[in-house]
Protein backbone atom coordinates (compact mmCIF):
# COMPACT_ATOMS: atom_id res chain seq x y z
CA UNK A 1 0.00 0.00 0.00
CA UNK A 2 1.58 3.27 -1.12
CA UNK A 3 1.38 6.46 0.94
CA UNK A 4 2.38 8.79 -1.89
CA UNK A 5 -0.19 11.41 -2.84
CA UNK A 6 -1.87 10.67 -6.14
CA UNK A 7 -1.76 6.87 -5.84
CA UNK A 8 -4.66 4.55 -5.14
CA UNK A 9 -4.74 2.64 -1.86
CA UNK A 10 -6.24 -0.86 -2.10
CA UNK A 11 -7.37 -2.22 1.25
CA UNK A 12 -9.87 -5.00 1.86
CA UNK A 13 -10.87 -5.14 5.51
CA UNK A 14 -11.00 -8.78 6.61
CA UNK A 15 -14.39 -8.44 8.32
CA UNK A 16 -15.92 -6.80 5.27
CA UNK A 17 -14.47 -9.19 2.73
CA UNK A 18 -15.52 -12.26 4.69
CA UNK A 19 -18.92 -11.29 6.05
CA UNK A 20 -20.31 -8.77 3.61
CA UNK A 21 -18.37 -9.24 0.35
CA UNK A 22 -17.75 -5.49 0.31
CA UNK A 23 -14.55 -4.37 -1.38
CA UNK A 24 -13.17 -1.18 0.17
CA UNK A 25 -10.68 0.75 -1.98
CA UNK A 26 -8.93 3.76 -0.48
CA UNK A 27 -7.91 6.81 -2.49
CA UNK A 28 -6.08 10.07 -2.01
CA UNK A 29 -7.93 13.27 -2.86
CA UNK A 30 -6.11 13.70 -6.20
CA UNK A 31 -6.96 10.17 -7.28
CA UNK A 32 -10.57 10.43 -6.16
CA UNK A 33 -11.36 13.56 -8.17
CA UNK A 34 -9.69 12.26 -11.34
CA UNK A 35 -12.66 10.64 -13.09
CA UNK A 36 -10.35 9.11 -15.70
CA UNK A 37 -6.71 8.69 -16.53
CA UNK A 38 -4.76 8.29 -13.30
CA UNK A 39 -7.25 5.83 -11.77
CA UNK A 40 -8.84 3.54 -14.38
CA UNK A 41 -10.47 1.33 -11.73
CA UNK A 42 -12.13 4.36 -10.15
CA UNK A 43 -13.29 5.68 -13.52
CA UNK A 44 -14.83 2.33 -14.39
CA UNK A 45 -16.53 2.04 -11.01
CA UNK A 46 -18.11 5.47 -11.45
CA UNK A 47 -20.40 3.90 -14.04
CA UNK A 48 -21.14 0.74 -12.05
CA UNK A 49 -23.05 -0.02 -8.88
CA UNK A 50 -20.48 1.33 -6.43
CA UNK A 51 -20.63 3.76 -3.53
CA UNK A 52 -18.18 6.64 -3.06
CA UNK A 53 -17.38 8.18 0.29
CA UNK A 54 -15.15 10.86 1.74
CA UNK A 55 -13.64 10.20 5.18
CA UNK A 56 -15.43 7.99 7.72
CA UNK A 57 -18.02 8.18 10.47
CA UNK A 58 -15.25 7.37 12.98
CA UNK A 59 -13.26 10.44 11.87
CA UNK A 60 -16.42 12.54 12.16
CA UNK A 61 -17.01 11.27 15.69
CA UNK A 62 -13.53 12.49 16.60
CA UNK A 63 -14.21 16.01 15.28
CA UNK A 64 -12.73 15.89 11.77
CA UNK A 65 -15.15 18.48 10.35
CA UNK A 66 -12.82 20.07 7.75
CA UNK A 67 -12.97 18.15 4.49
CA UNK A 68 -10.87 18.53 1.36
CA UNK A 69 -13.49 17.41 -1.16
CA UNK A 70 -15.85 19.96 -2.73
CA UNK A 71 -19.47 19.17 -3.51
CA UNK A 72 -18.71 19.50 -7.23
CA UNK A 73 -15.93 16.93 -6.83
CA UNK A 74 -18.24 14.65 -4.87
CA UNK A 75 -20.86 14.78 -7.63
CA UNK A 76 -18.32 13.42 -10.12
CA UNK A 77 -19.13 10.03 -8.62
CA UNK A 78 -22.82 10.17 -7.79
CA UNK A 79 -26.21 11.82 -8.12
CA UNK A 80 -27.70 10.40 -4.92
CA UNK A 81 -26.49 10.47 -1.34
CA UNK A 82 -26.11 12.20 2.00
CA UNK A 83 -23.61 13.55 4.51
CA UNK A 84 -22.72 16.90 6.01
CA UNK A 85 -20.85 20.05 4.97
CA UNK A 86 -17.78 22.00 6.08
CA UNK A 87 -17.72 22.66 9.82
CA UNK A 88 -20.64 20.25 10.30
CA UNK A 89 -23.00 23.05 9.28
CA UNK A 90 -26.15 21.01 8.83
CA UNK A 91 -27.28 17.95 6.90
CA UNK A 92 -26.35 17.28 3.27
CA UNK A 93 -28.73 15.71 0.75
CA UNK A 94 -27.85 14.84 -2.86
CA UNK A 95 -30.98 14.06 -4.87
CA UNK A 96 -31.19 13.78 -8.66
CA UNK A 97 -27.71 15.27 -8.90
CA UNK A 98 -28.53 18.41 -6.89
CA UNK A 99 -27.02 19.19 -3.46
CA UNK A 100 -29.12 20.58 -0.61
CA UNK A 101 -28.01 21.76 2.82
CA UNK A 102 -30.40 21.75 5.79
CA UNK A 103 -29.15 24.02 8.57
CA UNK A 104 -29.94 23.67 12.27
CA UNK A 105 -32.80 26.17 11.97
CA UNK A 106 -34.48 23.91 9.41
CA UNK A 107 -33.75 26.10 6.39
CA UNK A 108 -33.13 24.23 3.12
CA UNK A 109 -30.66 25.87 0.76
CA UNK A 110 -28.57 24.97 -2.27
CA UNK A 111 -24.89 25.30 -1.28
CA UNK A 112 -22.17 26.42 -3.66
CA UNK A 113 -20.37 23.66 -5.51
CA UNK A 114 -17.13 24.92 -3.97
CA UNK A 115 -18.36 24.12 -0.45
CA UNK A 116 -16.41 21.27 1.09
CA UNK A 117 -17.68 18.18 2.85
CA UNK A 118 -15.96 16.33 5.70
CA UNK A 119 -18.20 13.27 5.32
CA UNK A 120 -20.54 12.13 2.56
CA UNK A 121 -21.45 9.02 0.60
CA UNK A 122 -22.92 8.95 -2.92
CA UNK A 123 -23.74 6.56 -5.75
CA UNK A 124 -25.15 6.69 -9.26
CA UNK A 125 -28.66 5.60 -8.39
CA UNK A 126 -29.90 2.99 -10.87
CA UNK A 127 -32.51 0.93 -9.02
CA UNK A 128 -32.99 -2.79 -9.54
CA UNK A 129 -36.13 -2.83 -7.39
CA UNK A 130 -39.14 -0.56 -7.96
CA UNK A 131 -42.32 -1.26 -5.96
CA UNK A 132 -45.37 0.48 -4.55
CA UNK A 133 -45.72 0.03 -0.80
CA UNK A 134 -48.46 0.85 1.70
CA UNK A 135 -48.80 3.03 4.77
CA UNK A 136 -46.47 2.81 7.77
CA UNK A 137 -46.93 4.37 11.18
CA UNK A 138 -43.30 4.29 12.26
CA UNK A 139 -39.76 4.27 10.92
CA UNK A 140 -38.97 0.78 12.31
CA UNK A 141 -42.00 -0.68 10.52
CA UNK A 142 -40.92 0.91 7.23
CA UNK A 143 -37.37 -0.38 7.69
CA UNK A 144 -38.68 -3.89 8.32
CA UNK A 145 -40.61 -3.72 5.06
CA UNK A 146 -37.55 -2.47 3.16
CA UNK A 147 -35.52 -5.35 4.62
CA UNK A 148 -38.20 -7.82 3.57
CA UNK A 149 -38.43 -6.49 0.03
CA UNK A 150 -34.63 -6.37 -0.33
CA UNK A 151 -34.43 -9.99 0.79
CA UNK A 152 -37.23 -10.95 -1.58
CA UNK A 153 -35.33 -9.34 -4.46
CA UNK A 154 -31.89 -10.66 -3.52
CA UNK A 155 -31.45 -12.10 -7.00
CA UNK A 156 -32.19 -8.72 -8.62
CA UNK A 157 -29.89 -6.83 -6.27
CA UNK A 158 -27.11 -9.41 -6.43
CA UNK A 159 -24.54 -9.96 -3.66
CA UNK A 160 -24.73 -6.32 -2.60
CA UNK A 161 -24.00 -5.54 1.07
CA UNK A 162 -24.59 -1.81 0.44
CA UNK A 163 -28.21 -0.86 -0.19
CA UNK A 164 -29.21 2.56 -1.56
CA UNK A 165 -32.81 3.39 -0.58
CA UNK A 166 -35.23 5.90 -2.08
CA UNK A 167 -38.83 6.26 -0.90
CA UNK A 168 -41.00 8.83 -2.71
CA UNK A 169 -44.35 9.29 -1.06
CA UNK A 170 -46.79 11.15 1.12
CA UNK A 171 -46.06 11.61 4.80
CA UNK A 172 -48.50 12.59 7.54
CA UNK A 173 -45.71 13.22 10.05
CA UNK A 174 -41.93 13.35 9.95
CA UNK A 175 -39.39 13.84 12.74
CA UNK A 176 -36.17 15.58 11.71
CA UNK A 177 -32.96 16.90 13.13
CA UNK A 178 -29.90 18.90 12.09
CA UNK A 179 -26.71 20.09 13.76
CA UNK A 180 -25.26 23.59 14.22
CA UNK A 181 -22.10 24.67 12.40
CA UNK A 182 -18.84 24.49 14.35
CA UNK A 183 -15.64 26.53 14.44
CA UNK A 184 -12.08 25.36 14.99
CA UNK A 185 -10.84 23.87 17.19
CA UNK A 186 -13.59 21.36 16.45
CA UNK A 187 -15.17 19.43 19.35
CA UNK A 188 -16.02 15.72 19.11
CA UNK A 189 -19.37 14.96 17.51
CA UNK A 190 -20.82 13.77 20.82
CA UNK A 191 -20.62 17.34 22.15
CA UNK A 192 -22.23 18.79 19.03
CA UNK A 193 -25.29 16.52 19.10
CA UNK A 194 -26.01 17.69 22.64
CA UNK A 195 -26.99 20.99 20.98
CA UNK A 196 -28.67 19.64 17.85
CA UNK A 197 -32.03 20.94 16.69
CA UNK A 198 -34.96 18.52 16.51
CA UNK A 199 -38.39 19.26 15.10
CA UNK A 200 -41.55 17.55 13.95
CA UNK A 201 -43.51 18.38 10.82
CA UNK A 202 -47.19 17.36 10.86
CA UNK A 203 -49.46 17.62 7.84
CA UNK A 204 -52.74 19.48 8.09
CA UNK A 205 -55.85 17.26 8.45
CA UNK A 206 -56.68 15.77 5.06
CA UNK A 207 -53.34 16.82 3.61
CA UNK A 208 -49.88 15.25 3.38
CA UNK A 209 -46.22 16.18 3.05
CA UNK A 210 -44.89 14.99 -0.30
CA UNK A 211 -41.23 14.18 -0.37
CA UNK A 212 -38.35 11.75 -0.61
CA UNK A 213 -36.75 9.62 2.07
CA UNK A 214 -33.27 8.62 0.92
CA UNK A 215 -30.13 7.03 2.23
CA UNK A 216 -28.20 3.82 2.66
CA UNK A 217 -28.12 0.57 4.57
CA UNK A 218 -24.59 -0.62 5.38
CA UNK A 219 -23.75 -4.02 6.90
CA UNK A 220 -22.73 -4.33 10.57
CA UNK A 221 -19.18 -5.12 9.45
CA UNK A 222 -18.87 -1.58 8.01
CA UNK A 223 -19.36 0.06 11.40
CA UNK A 224 -16.84 2.82 12.03
CA UNK A 225 -16.16 3.36 8.35
CA UNK A 226 -19.88 4.01 7.85
CA UNK A 227 -23.09 4.03 9.87
CA UNK A 228 -24.05 0.37 10.19
CA UNK A 229 -27.71 -0.17 9.41
CA UNK A 230 -29.87 2.60 7.97
CA UNK A 231 -28.90 6.26 7.64
CA UNK A 232 -31.75 8.29 6.12
CA UNK A 233 -32.40 11.92 5.24
CA UNK A 234 -35.57 13.59 3.94
CA UNK A 235 -36.33 16.31 1.41
CA UNK A 236 -39.83 17.58 0.63
CA UNK A 237 -41.03 17.83 -2.95
CA UNK A 238 -41.20 21.63 -2.71
CA UNK A 239 -37.64 21.67 -1.26
CA UNK A 240 -38.75 23.58 1.85
CA UNK A 241 -38.40 20.79 4.44
CA UNK A 242 -35.47 18.49 5.08
CA UNK A 243 -33.08 16.94 7.56
CA UNK A 244 -31.83 13.77 9.19
CA UNK A 245 -34.78 11.42 9.78
CA UNK A 246 -35.56 10.08 13.25
CA UNK A 247 -39.22 9.14 12.80
CA UNK A 248 -42.04 9.01 10.23
CA UNK A 249 -45.68 8.25 9.66
CA UNK A 250 -46.45 7.80 6.00
CA UNK A 251 -49.14 6.98 3.51
CA UNK A 252 -48.56 5.04 0.29
CA UNK A 253 -45.25 5.44 -1.50
CA UNK A 254 -42.88 4.19 -4.17
CA UNK A 255 -39.81 2.27 -2.99
CA UNK A 256 -36.70 1.94 -5.14
CA UNK A 257 -33.55 0.03 -4.20
CA UNK A 258 -30.07 -0.16 -5.68
CA UNK A 259 -27.19 -2.31 -4.48
CA UNK A 260 -23.40 -2.05 -4.44
CA UNK A 261 -20.51 -4.30 -3.48
CA UNK A 262 -17.75 -1.70 -3.76
CA UNK A 263 -17.00 1.27 -1.52
CA UNK A 264 -14.44 3.80 -2.77
CA UNK A 265 -13.11 5.81 0.15
CA UNK A 266 -11.38 9.20 -0.21
CA UNK A 267 -9.09 9.95 2.71
CA UNK A 268 -8.50 13.67 3.41
CA UNK A 269 -5.01 14.84 4.34
CA UNK A 270 -4.48 14.66 8.08
CA UNK A 271 -7.37 12.26 8.65
CA UNK A 272 -6.65 8.76 9.84
CA UNK A 273 -9.23 6.27 8.66
CA UNK A 274 -8.93 2.95 10.45
CA UNK A 275 -10.47 -0.36 9.52
CA UNK A 276 -14.06 -1.13 10.46
CA UNK A 277 -14.73 -1.21 14.21
CA UNK A 278 -17.51 -3.54 15.32
CA UNK A 279 -17.09 -2.89 19.05
CA UNK A 280 -20.15 -2.10 21.17
CA UNK A 281 -18.47 1.12 22.33
CA UNK A 282 -18.30 2.40 18.76
CA UNK A 283 -21.85 1.21 18.12
CA UNK A 284 -23.12 3.22 21.10
CA UNK A 285 -21.24 6.34 19.99
CA UNK A 286 -22.67 6.11 16.48
CA UNK A 287 -26.20 5.47 17.73
CA UNK A 288 -25.96 8.50 20.01
CA UNK A 289 -24.67 10.70 17.20
CA UNK A 290 -27.11 9.44 14.57
CA UNK A 291 -30.19 9.31 16.75
CA UNK A 292 -30.49 5.55 16.55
Amino acid sequence: MSDHRGHTHHVIDAHLAHAARMHVTRHTHDDFVASSGSSPDLAAASHAHAAFQTSSIDALLKGSFAGDLTLDELRIHGDFGLGTVQGLDGELIILDGVCFQVTSDGVVRMPAGSMRTPFAVVCRFAPHVDELIGAFGSLPSLISEIDRIASEHAQDLGPAPILAVRVDGEFSEIDLRSVPGQSEPYPPLSEVVDHQSEWQVIAEPGASIEGTLLGFRFPPEAQGIEVAGYHLHFLSKDRSIGGHVTGISMLGSRLRLDGATELHLEIPDGVEVAEADTSEETARAIRAAEGG
